[in-house]
């Protein structure tokens, strides 16, 4: 069975079901494999599919776990996590190829 979460898409503007359809971390690791770095954050992104419109929206999840010692065996579990949507977003109106078209006529006046 496909993964699945409900929100909003901003594509067609429905909340609907979405499909995970990837997911990958920063550095490709797990959240066990921070305990050889010391640092306790993972960030992860997801591709999720919209499933009335089937466009893409992109996921960004920080999350930050504690180690908790018992004895000499250690631990890690999650503490915090806050997601954000990076595709679509709000703060690019435009279609990207539109925004990069004005950019680059824009430099071309100097």
């Amino acid at each position: 069975m496909t993964d699945t979460q409900v929100m909003k898409c901003g594509h067609c503007n429905k909340e609907v079901v979405f499909y995970i359809r990837g997911e990958g971390s920063q550095g490709g690791l797990k959240p066990v494999d921070l305990l050889d770095y010391g640092d306790y954050h993972l960030t992860t992104w997801r591709i999720l599919e919209c499933s009335v419109c089937f466009k893409p929206t992109l996921e960004e999840t920080r999350t930050t776990y504690e180690l908790e010692f018992v004895g000499n065996q250690g631990t890690i579990f999650p503490t915090l996590a806050k997601s954000i949507l990076l595709y679509p977003s709000l703060r690019t109106p435009l279609p990207l190829t539109r925004v990069c078209f004005i950019f680059l006529h824009e430099a071309r006046r100097w």
